[in-house]
């Protein structure tokens, strides 16, 4: 039995196993960037980015920025870079393969698929985990090392907390104000804020269910905590769950929300994560959530199976609205 290993990584076969695996989770994705359109082309224009950041990211000087001459605004394109990812399938594991027959090699080549869209998703979820920031700063690997893959899509609001949420002296009213007020910073500067959601990192949260667990019953807020967060008054905290290894600090664990931040998010804002095309003329140059291809190499001998995606989250600055919240 010969095997031709391309025919179980065609953009059908691949698009055939994302339908038959299992849905996976990730919280700031599946939380806000729940749209997540294809793009037919490799760049994002200017129309694209106004229309949801209402101004045109910066990239660092020498990476994917595209000059209009005689246009002073000076980038028209921002370039996303791609998530490559590769697994290798030597001489020797391709005549084991022989031994499955098409229906073992298709269960393989699913295994495979599935083992790369998670690191993939992973590593999308670390880009969207970013821009809450306003910015994404991720290693970038070049021909010749490691660089920073940049992009600056301007300032998130910001809010003061004078008085912090684990003090005895704060109380739920005093909370609840610091929300309402959070809301109304997005409202007055973006005019979104119909659904504000209100993600805190650990320290706050376990401060606020503290509070909100040794209130009595004549307190006069409604409050209570639930799996789902912590509800004052018809307000949900959440616990910022997620988030992502630092590669440049030795796989340290970045959670989604640092841990005394609480973040308003407005979702009605337009949250975009674009899935660009794919510069793989396999893929057929077409945007595609994740696509995976076989690449035949002779030292050592054998196939490297490679998955790619070219995935990049647009970010609302004037949606979110960052507050410290402990001391």
């Amino acid at each position: 039995m010969e095997i031709n290993i391309r025919q179980f990584f065609t953009p059908a076969a691949v698009a055939s196993y994302l339908e038959q695996l299992p849905d996976l989770e990730t919280f700031i994705m599946d939380l806000i960037y729940t749209n997540r359109p294809t793009h037919p082309l490799p760049v994002l224009g200017v129309d694209e980015l106004l229309s949801i950041t209402g101004n045109v990211p910066l990239v660092r000087r020498g990476t994917a920025a595209f000059p209009l001459a005689g246009d002073s605004r000076g980038i028209t394109y921002l370039e996303p870079q791609p998530i490559d990812v590769s697994s290798f399938l030597g001489a020797v594991d391709l005549n084991n393969l022989k031994l499955l027959g098409n229906q073992g090699v298709e269960y393989w080549a699913r295994g495979k698929v599935d083992t790369q869209r998670r690191a993939v998703r992973a590593t999308t979820e670390a880009l969207a985990c970013q821009s809450l920031t306003g910015a994404i700063s991720y290693p970038m690997k070049t021909d010749s090392g490691l660089d920073t893959y940049t992009v600056n899509f301007g300032s998130v609001l910001s809010y003061t907390i004078s008085k912090k949420w684990d003090l005895e002296t704060t109380t739920l009213s005093d909370i609840l104000a610091d929300l309402i007020s959070m809301g109304n910073v997005i409202k007055r500067k973006a005019g979104y804020g119909s659904k504000i959601i209100y993600l805190v990192g650990q320290a706050v949260y376990i401060a606020v269910a503290n509070k909100v667990l040794a209130i009595t019953s004549d307190n006069k807020i409604a409050a209570q905590v639930t799996e789902k967060g912590i509800n004052i008054a018809g307000f949900t905290i959440m616990l910022g769950s997620g988030g992502y290894k630092d590669l440049a600090n030795n796989g340290a664990w970045v959670p989604s929300v640092a841990d005394k931040d609480i973040l308003a998010i407005a979702l009605d804002a337009p949250w975009k994560l674009f899935y660009c095309a794919l510069d793989d003329l396999d893929a057929n140059l077409l945007p595609m959530p994740f696509y995976s291809k076989p690449i035949k190499m002779d030292n050592p001998s054998g196939y490297n199976i490679i998955g790619m995606s070219k995935p990049v989250p647009v970010p609302v600055p004037n949606a979110i609205c960052r507050g410290i919240a402990a001391s």
